[in-house]
């Protein structure tokens, strides 16, 4: 019996991914032009005992550290919807878990503070072992989360009308939000969708240079480089918010949060398919700097280019249907 289990990425606001449906994840967004007062929620008494207990523990690790203002507990554990779930097809047992969602407020957005601050957090939650689910956690400095704010983003526009405030040194306060018409959002999501599309093009395109020259450790870096903004694209449409993330696994686990369909891109029910799927993760690294380590044939590359090219279709055919939702009560 195959075992498969699947983190998911609840950022979303939507249920994770089930087998055999075929709709669209995610909330339409239905705005007006004000700027909505909000107080963040501060109870976690819809959750599980133990759920609770782990976010308390979690909530006391974070804080210790000094340059963190605010925790902010996300996703589906703050609405209610997180799942983990199990069942079984075709004699492989699919699990799906919900992780934590945590916005980790800090003083500064300096990239050097927050990576220790991080690293200090998982350091202190690996040896703490009392922590079962998974932690999604993302670092923002406060002026940044307040400009997210009163410039209409609405991931965090989400978080502060959804989130749990589970720590506030009370140094800080989160400004209002910006509401967004349907119009304004679709100006946003056309040009997102452009840049990142485009140069997701335009990197695929590096790639097929690489392949006819011979050049594989090269066109397998510029085919990683594609995917990731793909994905990139995708994840900008549904939330307006680019994770720090070049790790392909994860990035199409959110992905497919937002859209089940993409799960058919890159399948993984053989060794040979989960073995290419590696490949081209590991090519962000190891294709530029660990050459002597990383095999990949020609085989290997074309097949891959064939689902980066059907990934390139989903992604466009996602994001028409995305936009032409937007303002319309479904």
């Amino acid at each position: 019996m195959v075992i498969k289990e699947f983190l998911v990425s609840s950022c979303f606001g939507g249920n994770p991914p089930v087998q055999k449906q075929n709709f669209l994840y995610g909330k339409i967004h239905y705005f007006s032009t004000s700027k909505q007062k909000h107080t963040l929620k501060t109870t976690l008494n819809h959750l599980p005992e133990h759920k609770q207990q782990e976010l308390r523990l979690l909530r006391d690790v974070i804080a210790a550290e000094r340059q963190v203002h605010m925790v902010i507990l996300f996703g589906s554990f703050a609405t209610g919807k997180w799942v983990e779930d199990k069942y079984m097809e075709d004699g492989i047992t699919y699990t799906y878990r919900s992780d934590y969602d945590i916005l980790v407020i800090t003083t500064t957005d300096n990239h050097a503070t927050q990576l220790r601050v991080e690293e200090h957090i998982k350091e202190k939650c690996k040896n703490n072992g009392k922590i079962e689910t998974v932690i999604n956690t993302i670092y923002h400095g406060i002026n940044f989360v307040n400009n997210a704010l009163q410039y209409g983003n609405y991931f965090f526009a989400d978080i502060k009308k959804e989130g749990i405030l589970l720590f506030d040194s009370g140094k800080f306060k989160l400004a209002e939000y910006k509401e967004l018409t349907p119009e304004d959002q679709k100006t946003k999501m056309q040009e997102n969708f452009e840049q990142w599309f485009v140069s997701a093009n335009g990197f695929y395109r590096f790639y097929e240079v690489g392949i006819e020259e011979g050049n594989l450790h090269g066109a397998a870096f510029q085919l990683h480089q594609a995917v990731e903004r793909y994905y990139t694209a995708i994840l900008l449409t549904f939330t307006d918010y680019r994770p720090k993330e070049h790790n392909l696994r994860e990035l199409d686990i959110k992905a497919q949060t937002a859209d089940v369909r993409l799960k058919d891109i890159f399948p993984k029910e053989t060794s040979e398919q989960e073995d290419r799927f590696e490949l081209l993760v590991r090519a962000y690294i190891d294709a530029r700097y660990r050459m002597k380590q990383y095999h990949i044939t020609k085989e290997d590359l074309e097949y891959l280019g064939e689902r980066v090219q059907l990934l390139r279709d989903m992604t466009e055919k996602i994001f028409r249907e995305r936009i032409e939702k937007v303002g319309k009560i479904t």
